[in-house]
């Protein structure tokens, strides 16, 4: 049995368009399947639990999550007994990391084609981040700073919606890219990493904790990040003015960042990050908080995906 999970609103719309053409094809080819269509932030959260809540070795259930980014985080923190969950994905988002750096297809019946018939599959990592009150997994990244400031503003812009119409959604990263990087603070920090390594800050304009290679739509901020190999991948920019940070961005297009002074990368099972100021903090592309102090840390178990 497959239960798809299918946010209709992903892309302004575009979830629902890929949907109507999926089920079509289900119908035609009389493929036995479930759906639900998530109807508010956080819905797709509590459809998996429940479909998880009925796995068991006698019950191997495979969840298919149509929608951006932000859906799959919805799902993975609703999952639960993953001996007995299988996940396919078929991207329908604005800025569609996972699948990026996974090398899915971008095509949905493409996509669809993979998860009928899989033929490889994958155990990802998850990362999980933790603030004083509050606990969340991804599956992409995780970031505190600059990057969760863009997602922030992302979320609440209407602007968004609009250029998705058009076919333009990423430029509205880099609009409100340019806006931030402007008006940004830079507040002294310290980076702990294993809890034995420390770098202190005098001035961090973000940090980015990774599972995956990409984040931002396209930005390879952990170019060697590995997601089945247990660590995390960190990215902090820290210490320069803000037309090196502009260099440094643009070069992090390509994943050439690693190469200049002020931006660094460090693999790692665990992070601690402690800044003097309050920072937006997102978690695959969704707000989580506004916190001084972060920690995450890589999952001991892992998640089979369809990737092949």
């Amino acid at each position: 049995m497959l239960h798809f999970i299918v946010n209709p609103l992903s892309r302004s719309g575009k979830g629902h368009e890929s949907w109507n053409k999926i089920q079509v094809f289900l119908e035609k080819k009389k493929i036995d399947y479930k759906v639900q269509l998530t109807k508010f932030h956080g819905h797709a959260t509590e459809i998996a639990k429940s479909i998880s809540h009925s796995a068991d070795s006698t019950n191997m259930q495979t969840i298919v999550v149509l929608g951006g980014d932000g859906t799959l985080n919805e799902v993975i923190n609703g999952l639960s007994k993953l001996t007995y969950i299988t996940l396919g994905y078929i991207p329908a988002g604005s800025g569609n990391d996972f699948s990026r750096s996974m090398k899915l297809p971008k095509n949905t019946m493409e996509s669809l084609e993979i998860i009928l018939h899989p033929k490889a599959y994958t155990y990802i990592d998850y990362g999980i981040i933790q603030s004083e009150t509050s606990t969340r997994k991804f599956i992409v990244s995780a970031g505190i700073g600059y990057d969760a400031s863009i997602t922030h503003e992302t979320f609440k812009s209407n602007l968004k919606k609009i250029l998705n119409k058009v076919k333009l959604g990423k430029l509205i990263y880099l609009l409100i890219g340019v806006k931030q990087l402007i008006l940004s603070d830079n507040a002294p920090a310290s980076l702990i990493i294993d809890s034995n390594t420390q770098l202190d800050m005098k001035r961090m304009l973000f940090a980015s904790i990774h599972v995956q290679k990409y984040e931002g739509g396209g930005f390879p901020f952990a170019p060697d990040a590995d997601p089945s190999d247990g660590n995390l991948e960190v990215c902090v920019f820290h210490d320069s003015s803000k037309w090196k940070y502009a260099f440094l961005l643009i070069s992090s297009m390509f994943g050439k960042h690693v190469n200049f002074k002020g931006a660094d990368v460090y693999s790692c099972k665990s992070v601690s990050i402690n800044s003097d100021i309050e920072s937006a903090v997102h978690t695959d592309g969704e707000d989580f908080d506004f916190l001084k102090n972060i920690s995450a840390r890589s999952s001991s178990d892992k998640i089979r995906f369809i990737t092949g």
